[in-house]
């Protein structure tokens, strides 16, 4: 995977997508559903940027990590397939890919 340069629109850090170890029951499909989440696979889409995402409030209109420098290690790692994986998996767009 040939990696292109960030253009810092946030896509991968407006909603937060995790990965359960199995493809939930219909039961736990509902359950996350019911919270305002969405379910692909095994993966759980949250309807909650993270919280160090500051919104276009630069000069540029682009939005910022407050913690960019001190971000955690799987903000340090993206994109990695795996990441890559997730946000296609929900339609989300990304500049690196």
């Amino acid at each position: 995977m040939k990696v292109k340069s960030c253009d810092c629109c946030g896509n991968c850090c407006n909603k937060i997508i995790i990965e359960i170890s199995n493809i939930p029951s219909e039961e736990e499909r509902i359950w996350w559903e019911t919270r305002g989440c969405q379910v692909k696979d095994n993966y759980v889409l949250i309807p909650f940027p993270c919280p160090n995402l500051m919104g276009g409030s630069g000069m540029d209109g682009k939005r910022k990590c407050w913690i960019y420098d001190k971000r955690p290690l799987i903000c340090r790692m993206y994109p990695l397939p795996e990441s890559i994986k997730k946000l296609k998996a929900f339609g989300i767009e990304c500049s690196m890919i």
